[in-house]
């Protein structure tokens, strides 16, 4: 275990787990601590945010497609 971190590193620890392709530095010297039940709570939640993001996405992508077909 070691210090606490800084609220610019759980920003930037933040940002990793909601937009996969950003990366930050805060990966290598912070991390969610999933032994506890809030950790646990948020990766699942993570997880569940990604998923609707895609499916919005391909979602819009698709309408955006079929909207351009019909012009």
């Amino acid at each position: 275990m070691g210090r606490p971190c800084s609220f610019g590193q759980q920003v930037g620890l933040g940002l990793e787990i909601g937009l996969p392709l950003f990366k930050t530095a805060a990966g290598g010297h912070c991390q969610l601590n999933t032994d506890d039940k809030a950790g646990q709570l948020f990766m699942v939640l993570s997880w569940v945010l990604q998923a609707l993001a895609w499916i919005f996405a391909t979602l819009a992508v698709a309408g955006y497609v079929g909207l351009i077909r019909k012009l």
